[in-house]
């Protein structure tokens, strides 16, 4: 089975996951990044988006202090995604909803987490 997980990055903590992941299945694992990643030598394959656009907007937090975040739009999510059995997304962004397009346009099961 393969399985491809759409993330905005790859944080250190989900590294080792990931690998196990990518161990237990036969076709193994893609995770497709809608923001830069720095290259690393790991055991599934990552792919950045190869055309996405960000758009810059300030979050207010409780404690009263504003920063700025990015909020990826993915425009070649369907083409980075390639063959596979199942679509894994973490996050409800525009990139759950493209994926989430491409799967039903497919006819493959998608899982939003």
């Amino acid at each position: 089975m393969r399985v491809t997980l759409i993330t905005n990055s790859i944080p250190p903590y989900r590294e080792s996951l990931y690998a196990y992941l990518n161990d237990r299945m036969s076709g193994g694992l893609r995770v497709v990044t809608t923001l830069p990643d720095t290259p690393a030598p790991r055991r599934y394959e990552v792919v950045s988006c190869r055309l996405c656009t960000t758009i810059p907007r300030w979050r207010h937090h409780p404690l009263g202090y504003r920063d700025q975040a990015r909020t990826p739009i993915p425009l070649t999510l369907a083409r980075d995604i390639g063959e596979c059995d199942v679509i894994v997304v973490h996050g409800l962004g525009l990139s759950a909803m493209a994926a989430a397009l491409h799967a039903r346009r497919l006819g493959i099961p998608i899982s939003l987490g």
